[in-house]
């Protein structure tokens, strides 16, 4: 039944319920992790970004995916103030280093100063060493 009431908030973009039904399974255990990637999703779709953060900050959506996707949406968006905020704020754990790489992308394209930004960053993958030494030399150069 749960899931019948989820897709017919999300089929009607009624999103805070549909927050409200995910949030009650997470409380539960009953969240799988299909279901976790599409309340995240849906929350992206409303754009709720004030509630993507607070689950954050109570370690939900902490994937290193998720990160990136965030930002990756505000760039989007457009959200540039909140994008550099955002960047300056989370340092996630990459388990990839393809995963890295996008966030350094993302710091070398969107930080207020991203030379700076990939100089104070400490790689956590060897292979993107070169990425950032030849991002830095491209910005200030």
């Amino acid at each position: 039944m749960r899931t019948d009431l989820l897709q017919r908030a999300i089929y009607l973009k009624q999103w805070s319920q549909a927050d409200t039904l995910y949030n009650e399974a997470r409380q539960q255990n009953t969240l799988s992790a299909a279901e976790r990637r599409q309340w995240f999703d849906v929350l992206l779709a409303a754009q709720l970004d004030d509630r993507i953060l607070a689950l954050q900050s109570q370690g939900i959506f902490t994937d290193p995916q998720s990160y990136i996707t965030y930002a990756t949406a505000l760039a989007y968006r457009g959200e540039k103030a909140r994008l550099q905020h955002y960047l300056i704020e989370n340092k996630p754990l990459f388990t990839t280093d393809a995963q890295e790489k996008s966030w350094l992308y993302l710091l070398s394209k969107y930080s207020a100063n991203p030379v700076q930004a990939l100089a104070n960053y400490t790689v956590q993958f060897a292979d993107n060493r070169q990425y950032v030494v030849g991002a830095t030399l491209y910005q200030c150069c």
